[in-house]
């Protein structure tokens, strides 16, 4: 079975939290408030060795898009409608970008 990694937002004190073990109820649910957000990892590192999540921004060949999950896989979304696809900049594991930021510690500043 493939280990998904998350990290887990507190949107309270605004802190990130790298979980070891997520534990769910019998119904695949976790116990936690709606203070916390789960984040998901792409997979990926970029090409500077930083772990990518969605909601990430990345600096990248075609400009600054944040990472999202859509249609099944992640992509980076410029704007409304451009959505760039990982695997045109994937060499093995590693992405040819850098994550510059995220929508969560960002989000004070928009």
């Amino acid at each position: 079975m493939k280990q998904i990694k998350v990290r887990v937002w507190d949107s309270f004190i605004g802190a990130w939290y790298y979980p070891a073990a997520i534990l769910l109820d019998k119904h695949g649910a976790t116990r936690l408030s709606d203070r916390y957000e789960w984040v998901p990892s792409t997979g990926l590192k970029g090409k500077d060795g930083k772990e990518i999540y969605e909601g990430d921004k990345v600096l990248f060949q075609m400009g600054t898009g944040e990472v999202i999950f859509e249609f099944g896989a992640f992509v980076l979304a410029t704007d409304e409608t451009n959505r760039f696809y990982f695997g045109l900049w994937v060499d093995g594991d590693v992405f040819d970008g850098v994550v510059v930021g995220n929508i969560y510690e960002d989000a004070s500043s928009d």
